[in-house]
């Protein structure tokens, strides 16, 4: 929202009201206001100042140009994401609090201080999020929405909440009243039983056993005492949750203490797991890893240091799961937002390991094992920067720009030959013979060599930009410039593969599409079984309307993205779809998926394009709509 009101004043001649911007981004006044607040503190360190006139409302006025554009870039990158996990926590609090009883969209809305509108188009991120604990966002007309699951995923989640130690946690708190009896029974418990664990194993017991007192006063309507438990031949189930159901007036039946137990090791009965030894794991690792590379043209397995780490990483985890330990590591949802191919394979090999060994990967520990993949991934494309060694910058002049340019690309290539040349200098280019090609002005001949069109003043994104575009385009090499490193996949969009539907099932939409494919020879005949696998790991349908499905293998015979134009909009339980963008890659494409997602991310923030699309519904219309989109 912060990048979008800066835009906004930086291209307006007059002074633009709260009231207005307000109207444009479908939010409160009151939540411009503070915006706006934000931004004037923001505004000395970097390099602008927004005035305030009374009647007027605000202008901005840009004093530092560098700076300003550097600040404007960071709030379109990591800004936009913290602000979607925000979202999701805020919400997902609120439901929390609510537990069995529905939360009403005004209610929603007044405590975010948001307008009912902007909180229904966001609402797929936590459905998404709800997804990975195995939980559902119910929507009931003229009700509101509340979260549906079982007690073990809904208990997982609050004490996810709980212990992230924002106001959540007061919340709980306060709602319970006494935690201090909790803290100094457990204590009690631990010293005669003399309970050797460790300081993380008290803090996150501890953590529990408030969260299940909190989930049993939320999430249960009465207490009956018909379904108590007595006793138990678990110890500290006698000694420690019988005592806590009479102090706090909750019923404790046999599925809390299996779902505690599947949490926590100290309320699970004894029980064999599966002796993993560590060049079987290996094999089996590498099998996987295999495959991997086979249906995502990688090369994991040629990195025998990243097969030992992630190795020896599986067999802490599963001596951590054996005892029911678990690390805290909140990072997965944002891998799903910012790498969704790295998430992907994340899926995927949580689904081998549940497979082979019969283990249940918490999401936090998935987070952990993504970072894996994540970090082979940034390491390959560091490498592969490696062999540009001679480098063109032609230059809108000389002198000092181009020298400060100079030493901002040093700074991605360090060991290349970097030299700057004037726009007019075509033959000293040619002596030199560069390998990559970065240009301020456009060139009529052109050169046999990757070519990125720069700004003149380069910030850390412009770099990052460059780092992604070389990294994208390696498999297919061309004299492009900028847009056909970002745009390449617009050729993919084909008129024989825009669809018209009524609203039917989603995933009979996904079939028909599937098999237009398949007839079409696009794709091999098992996509439509590929598509829906990834589907029932967790669904593509996203903001606004947009739905980005996908095989969850890259094996197609040609590469494709159908579109499928929903008119009415389709009504699901994850969300409205009103266009569908089925992506079909071939393994030497797989890396176009990044700029594909990139762009139908941005076109998700521009309902009135997509209502374009809807009314037009031509190719051509698809074409020049995403050719436009400049992220």
């Amino acid at each position: 929202m912060l990048a979008t009101i800066l835009k906004k004043l930086q291209f307006s001649s007059d002074y633009l009201s709260a009231n207005y911007l307000a109207k444009e981004l479908h939010v409160s006044k009151r939540t411009v206001q503070n915006r706006i607040h934000l931004l004037k503190k923001e505004g000395k360190k970097n390099g602008f100042r927004i005035q305030n006139n009374y009647g007027k409302g605000y202008y901005l006025k840009i004093l530092d140009a560098k700076k300003f554009s550097d600040f404007y870039q960071s709030l379109n990158s990591d800004f936009e994401v913290n602000s979607e996990k925000a979202l999701i926590i805020n919400e997902l609090e609120l439901l929390i609090q609510r537990g069995t009883k529905y939360l009403t969209a005004d209610e929603l809305a007044e405590n975010l201080d948001l307008s009912k509108t902007l909180v229904f188009s966001k609402m797929f991120n936590l459905e998404k999020y709800l997804n990975t604990y195995g939980l559902k966002l119910e929507r009931k007309s003229h009700y509101g929405l509340r979260i549906k699951g079982s007690e073990l995923n809904i208990l997982q989640i609050i004490k996810d909440s709980y212990e992230r130690g924002d106001k959540f946690h007061s919340i709980i708190d306060t709602k319970i009243k006494n935690t201090n009896y909790v803290d100094a029974l457990l204590k009690k418990n631990l010293n005669s039983q003399q309970s050797r664990i460790s300081y993380y194993e008290y803090v996150s017991t501890r953590n529990l056993l408030i969260c299940f007192i909190y989930y049993k006063l939320t999430f249960i309507d009465h207490y009956s005492d018909d379904k108590d438990l007595t006793h138990t031949s678990i110890k500290p189930v006698n000694n420690l949750l019988l005592p806590l159901s009479k102090y706090f007036a909750i019923n404790i039946n046999q599925n809390d203490v299996n779902s505690l137990g599947k949490l926590n090791r100290l309320f699970a009965e004894k029980k064999s797991v599966p002796n993993v030894k560590k060049n079987d794991l290996k094999r089996d690792l590498s099998q996987f890893i295999k495959q991997i590379d086979l249906s995502e043209n990688t090369k994991f397995l040629e990195d025998t240091d990243f097969i030992d780490r992630l190795t020896n990483h599986l067999l802490s985890l599963f001596q951590r799961i054996n005892k029911n330990i678990n690390y805290k590591n909140p990072l997965l949802i944002e891998i799903s937002v910012k790498y969704p191919l790295v998430f992907d394979i994340t899926l995927r090999f949580y689904s081998f390991l549940k497979e082979k060994y019969g283990y249940e990967i918490s999401n936090d520990e998935l987070g952990f094992i993504a970072l894996y993949f994540l970090n082979y991934m940034e390491k390959q494309k560091e490498q592969k920067l490696t062999k540009y060694k001679k480098i063109a910058i032609i230059c809108t002049s000389g002198g000092i720009l181009a020298e400060m340019t100079r030493k901002r690309i040093l700074e991605i290539f360090q060991d290349a030959e970097i030299k700057t040349f004037a726009y007019y200098e075509r033959k000293a280019i040619e002596k030199f013979n560069p390998n990559l090609l970065l240009t301020m002005v456009p060139i009529n001949s052109n050169f046999e060599v990757p070519t990125i069109f720069i700004g003149e003043l380069l910030s850390d994104k412009d770099l990052k930009d460059i780092k992604e575009k070389l990294f994208l385009d390696d498999q297919k090499k061309n004299n492009s410039s900028e847009a056909i490193f970002n745009k390449r996949y617009l050729n993919l969009i084909k008129s024989d593969l825009i669809f018209k539907f009524k609203p039917v099932a989603y995933e009979s939409l996904l079939k028909k599409m599937g098999q237009e494919l398949i007839d079409k020879k696009y794709a091999k005949e098992d996509v439509i079984k590929n598509i829906l696998i990834r589907e029932s790991l967790m669904n593509t349908i996203y903001q606004n309307g947009i739905a980005i499905p996908h095989p969850i293998k890259t094996d197609a015979i040609k590469s494709s993205i159908s579109v499928g134009i929903v008119e009415p909009d389709l009504i699901t339980p994850s969300g409205k779809v009103t266009l569908i963008f089925l992506i079909c890659l071939s393994q030497t494409d797989r890396e176009l998926y990044s700029s594909i997602s990139n762009d139908l991310y941005y076109l998700m923030k521009e309902p009135e394009k997509i209502r374009s699309i809807v009314q037009v519904g031509t190719c051509e219309k698809i074409i020049n709509v995403l050719e436009e989109i400049e992220v």
